[in-house]
């Protein structure tokens, strides 16, 4: 666990700069093939009404960016 919080910590900048990227494709992709999703595809998501979506935006926003930096680094 330790080691977990100590990679996250030092790929922080990395994190934040994808994030809203991240963030806007995932929101994209929601508004397009759920049909129960009734924002529009420019809104700010809004993660206080679903029980479940906060936790995709959060592992999405932090493993994708992560990702991506790996396979950069090879």
């Amino acid at each position: 666990m330790r080691n977990m919080f100590s990679y996250v910590g030092k790929h922080s900048i990395t994190i934040l700069l994808a994030n809203i990227f991240c963030i806007r494709f995932l929101h994209l992709i929601r508004y397009y093939f759920m049909l129960d999703y009734h924002g529009a595809p420019t809104d700010i998501p809004q993660l206080y009404n679903d029980w479940y979506w906060w936790m995709v935006y959060t592992l999405f926003s932090v493993v994708v960016p992560l990702g991506i930096r790996e396979i950069y680094k090879k």
